[in-house]
Parts: structure tokens; C-alpha cells; sequence
């Protein structure tokens, strides 16, 4: 099923263990790339000045519709190449993962709203107005999200 979350400052995608590996497909705009990492910060203006700037992201102006992303401690093999472990986006485009852990998880703003991701789920992100908006939580993400609220 399909929802949508707000999301004011950052999203932390990764394994639901901070010490596993995070494993994904990233897709932007037809490049699909392969990660294993510990995982990505997606962040709007607002966020830019938090944990993506502390992994090496750039702080944005806040009237910016622009966001960005940073994959965390890529694993890389001798002599490969990645396009896909940083960059800035505006509304025109969106930032897709494709699950490949068994317990993964996204963070929401901080600490306070996490949403469980397995297997072959599927999120989109997209950008354009602030806050950002996460696509693809299943049912069960959708009713944690709700009661987390409560």
C-alpha cells in the first residue's frame, strides 16, 4: 500500500543494527547503483545543518526546494567506481531505494519515528516543497507511524 510522511529535516535509511551493513539499490533520475553501506542521509534546508553536514554534506539555505543525499562509509571493492554517494537534487527529481535487508529501517526526523523496511520494499523520496515527502511505507509502517504520534 501506498502512504506519505512529511518529512521536515532528515531521513537516516539503514540497517535497522547500526553495526550491519546497510544493503539497497539507490536509483536517481536512471543511474542504479548497488550499495552497501551504512547507510544514507537524505536531508531538506532545514536538515542541513544536522547529521548530513557531520558526514560531510553541504548546509543549504533555508528558501531552498533543493535537497540532498549522502551515503555513509560506502563498502568498496579495489577499482570501484560510484556515482550514486552524494548529491543535490531539486523538485524535478526523486531518490528511490530498493530494500535488500532483512530489518532495515528509516529514520524520521531524529530518534522519534522509525518505520520499519524488509525485503524488496520499495521508497521514494522527492523533494520540492519542505518538507519532503516519503513514498512507499507499507500498511504496517503506516500504523506505527499513527500510533507513534499518539
Amino acid at each position: 500500500k501506498r502512504i506519505s510522511i512529511p518529512v521536515l529535516n532528515d531521513i537516516l535509511f539503514s540497517n535497522e543494527e547500526p553495526a550491519r551493513t546497510s544493503r539497497y539499490v539507490i536509483s536517481v533520475n536512471e543511474l542504479n547503483e548497488e550499495h552497501y553501506s551504512s547507510g544514507v542521509w537524505i536531508s531538506t534546508a532545514s536538515g542541513s545543518t544536522g547529521g548530513i553536514r557531520s558526514a560531510g554534506g553541504n548546509v543549504i539555505d533555508l528558501p531552498s526546494k533543493e535537497f540532498q543525499f549522502k551515503v555513509r562509509e560506502i563498502l568498496r571493492k579495489e577499482g570501484e567506481i560510484f556515482n550514486l554517494t552524494q548529491g543535490m537534487l531539486n523538485e524535478k527529481y526523486e531518490i528511490n531505494f530498493l530494500s535488500k535487508m532483512k530489518k532495515g529501517l528509516i529514520s524520521i526526523d531524529g530518534h522519534n519515528l522509525k518505520i520499519k523496511v524488509t525485503l524488496a520494499d520499495k521508497i521514494t523520496v522527492r523533494g520540492g516543497t519542505n518538507p519532503l515527502i516519503v513514498f512507499g511505507i507499507n500498511e504496517k509502517a503506516r500504523n506505527e507511524f499513527a500510533n507513534s504520534i499518539i
